[in-house]
């Protein structure tokens, strides 16, 4: 299968990275994992990532702050991020620069949509540039 693109799990629950990764490169994408929004951070700084999927609860650098930080970096990379604490609306506490959130414990169809309309809207979006 030829890859989908490249996905960043940002995460400090191993099982949802494992999960996560897992299913993801099922559907064809190339995955990295990171355990907190620092190392995140870094290998964003590295490599290829088509799309973020970040947790809002982690050591070291937070996902509201992880998103800060992508969306200065390339303020068109679509970012989804997971909340551990289903009722509370993050979207209230995460900058500019989130594109999707989803609550945890999630629904794999769920994830799966929510990827697609994130890349559709992405998609779009590059279409609708004008040349320079």
């Amino acid at each position: 299968m030829t890859s989908s693109g490249h996905v960043l799990i940002v995460d400090d629950e191993v099982v949802i990275r494992s999960l996560l990764s897992e299913l993801l490169s099922e559907d064809g994408f190339t995955v990295a994992t990171a355990e907190d929004g620092k190392r995140g951070l870094e290998y964003v700084n590295s490599g290829q990532v088509d799309l973020v999927i970040s947790d809002v609860h982690m050591p070291i650098m937070t996902g509201p702050e992880l998103v800060a930080h992508l969306h200065q970096i390339d303020p068109n990379l679509p970012v989804i991020v997971l909340n551990s604490n289903p009722g509370q609306d993050v979207s209230q506490n995460v900058p500019a620069g989130a594109t999707a959130f989803l609550d945890k414990p999630f629904n794999l169809r769920d994830l799966r949509q929510t990827i697609a309309d994130v890349r559709a809207r992405r998609t779009l979006t590059d279409t609708n540039k004008l040349p320079s």
